[in-house]
């Protein structure tokens, strides 16, 4: 089921408030005005009901065949009668100040009106039994039979009547009260509307974002600030979406690229001449293919987080377990693959998957670079650092960091398809290490791996 819009709903809330605010309103004024001349507290309560009464007793009026005004009690004036025994009324004429025949005669008779004085709020006592008074108001009110000023004393009040004394108290005001009203909800409409209009933009920024252009963010501009928090984090989210959408495609480019060369040398030479070095040159394209499926297969699985890193791995046993494997596929191709480490614990805190074809990839690389009958040797020292030693033709000073780029060759008919070395630079970061080339002594090249310790 769809949800109401914000606007719709912050208008809604908007519009409670204003008529809660209303109605307290009418209920402080109807206080004040109740209470307000009065300085006696009892007094005052006495008061409420009071225009539920003058209702009843507006209601009684009532014209005769001659023309004159009485007051000819109703039924409902009649039933009050009965709850407040005490209830006194009448009904005076604004001119002459005599009061209209049914009027209750205490009134009548104590309630004098001099002519050419027009009261408009009068409070009075009045004794309707021996050390007995009640307090009474009188107001003029126009009927619909003219103006009279209708008196009302010893009224009693009931929560009934005096819920309904408040609704005909607002009713006297509600014409101040309905326009203040009606304005203030368009004008509160129309606020919010242009306040929320910058989230439809943000909106419509938003929908245009595909998967061809999550590089696009959502601007923050004229953004209210509370929803700004919300933009940022719908932004760190594409940014976070764009970067594994874009560690994805690598991915996928890396594993088509790096495994299409091999794949084909490997074609060629099955559907070639078998040659005397046939199964030792398979061999080898076997073991590249291995080691590039290994390392694309742990960079996918460490992806862009740390939350495999979970394993302490000895470095003085990982590695020489690396040259072990390589020993007999060095042998075969005429080089010697030699293993050099003074600790007997050098633990890092890692992925040992993720490490071992790292130092796979650089001790191939280095068995490839190696001269015929040379010896490749493989380090491990203090502060977790590994060497793996060559004595090829080493790599320029000025080729030294865009080895570690992916598809990076040195000229065409260079072994490799250039992606190994940017894998490992960056499974090496992943573990907060560094990787590194240097000049061997003598030619050639020593690529390092320095990592954090556990």
């Amino acid at each position: 089921m769809a949800q109401p819009s914000l606007l719709f709903r912050l208008w809604i809330l908007l519009l409670c408030g204003q008529i809660i605010g209303t109605l307290i309103l009418g209920v402080v004024s109807y206080s004040n005005y109740v209470r307000g001349a009065l300085t006696d507290q009892e007094r005052g309560w006495s008061l409420y009901g009071l225009h539920f009464a003058q209702q009843l007793v507006v209601k009684s009026l009532v014209r005769a065949e001659n023309g004159s005004m009485r007051v000819q009690p109703t039924e409902e004036l009649r039933a009050y009668l009965e709850r407040a025994p005490r209830f006194r009324y009448g009904a005076f004429d604004l001119n002459s100040g005599e009061a209209l025949p049914g009027s209750s005669p205490e009134l009548a008779s104590s309630l004098r009106i001099k002519s050419g004085i027009s009261p408009t709020q009068l409070g009075f006592e009045l004794e309707i039994e021996p050390a007995r008074k009640v307090f009474g108001f009188a107001a003029p009110i126009e009927t619909p039979m003219g103006a009279y000023l209708i008196a009302t004393c010893g009224f009693r009040t009931s929560w009934e009547e005096l819920l309904q004394d408040f609704f005909l108290f607002e009713g006297n005001i509600a014409e101040y009260y309905l326009p203040t009203l009606f304005v203030s909800i368009v004008l509160s409409w129309i606020a919010l509307k242009h306040g929320l209009s910058p989230l439809k933009g943000a909106a419509d920024q938003a929908r245009r974002i595909d998967m061809r252009s999550l590089d696009q963010r959502i601007s923050v501009d004229k953004i209210p600030a509370e929803i700004v928090p919300l933009i940022a984090t719908i932004n760190d989210a594409l940014a976070r979406l764009d970067e594994d959408l874009s560690r994805q495609t690598r991915f996928l480019a890396n594993a088509a690229h790096e495994l299409r060369t091999p794949v084909m040398i490997l074609s060629a030479r099955a559907n070639g001449i078998e040659k005397p070095t046939f199964r030792k040159e398979v061999q080898r394209d076997a073991r590249r293919i291995r080691n590039i499926v290994e390392q694309l297969l742990a960079s996918a699985r460490l992806g862009k987080t740390e939350s495999t890193l979970n394993e302490d791995v000895n470095l003085s046993h990982l590695v020489p377990s690396i040259v072990d494997d390589h020993a007999l596929l060095a042998i075969k191709n005429s080089r010697r693959l030699e293993f050099d480490g003074d600790e007997d614990s050098i633990v890092v805190w890692g992925d040992r998957q993720a490490l071992e074809s790292v130092v796979a990839n650089l001790v191939d690389n280095a068995l490839r670079a190696e001269p015929e009958g040379g010896v490749v040797l493989v380090r491990v020292l203090k502060g977790a650092t590994i060497e793996v030693v060559d004595h090829g033709e080493g790599v320029g000073e000025c080729d030294r960091e865009v080895i570690f780029e992916p598809f990076w060759r040195k000229n065409g008919t260079t072994p490799g398809t250039g992606l190994g070395l940017a894998i490992a630079k960056e499974l090496v970061e992943k573990h907060r290490g560094r990787i590194w080339v240097e000049d061997t002594p003598g030619g050639g090249a020593t690529f390092k791996i320095r990592i954090p310790s556990a």
